[in-house]
């Protein structure tokens, strides 16, 4: 009988174990959660700055293709040329490759931006899928203990039967 009560401390001891490993696994789950979240804020932030960047590259190529084309302008002036013929297609040509400069640095910023939602939304997930892991760990180490316990009780139970009987002597 001593054997057998050793064995319902050790199985106890097993019912510890693996609370405290499921109470780790959660901790670490959490942990991974809270961290994915940190991530996905700072990905967030990135995208609107990278918004904000966008426009102002947007906004200095327009200015840019403005004064050339003013510069154009005051050296046709100061040359005599007007703005007939080839000089007014050059100004047409300056504002128009301007236009295309800003477009693009906000078309640039844009998917900058969608890349870094997209990486934001994909942290989440993981900070998600990581929790529902360390839970999902957590409550089959538990229930796996149990049904240890549950086994060896039985067995105990058997042997203390044959023992009665006298079948076990």
């Amino acid at each position: 009988m001593a054997g057998s009560s050793g064995g319902g401390s050790s199985g106890g001891g097993g019912g510890g174990s693996a609370a405290i490993a499921a109470v780790g696994n959660i901790v670490a789950g959490f942990g991974a959660f809270q961290a994915s979240r940190a991530q996905a804020a700072a990905l967030k932030a990135a995208a609107r700055q990278a918004r904000r960047s966008a426009s102002m590259e947007a906004q200095m190529a327009t200015d840019e293709a403005e004064r050339a084309g003013a510069a154009a302008a005051v050296r046709g002036a100061a040359s005599g040329g007007g703005f007939e013929g080839s000089f007014d297609g050059v100004l047409q040509d300056l504002e128009q490759t301007g236009l295309f400069n800003a477009r693009s640095a906000i078309w640039s910023g844009n998917v900058e931006a969608a890349n870094r939602l997209y990486e934001a939304k994909v942290a989440k997930q993981e900070g998600n899928f990581a929790l529902l892991s360390s839970v999902l760990q957590a409550s089959s180490s538990i229930a796996g203990s149990r049904m240890n316990q549950a086994e060896q009780s039985k067995q105990r139970d058997y042997r203390r039967k044959l023992y009665v009987s006298g079948a076990g002597r």
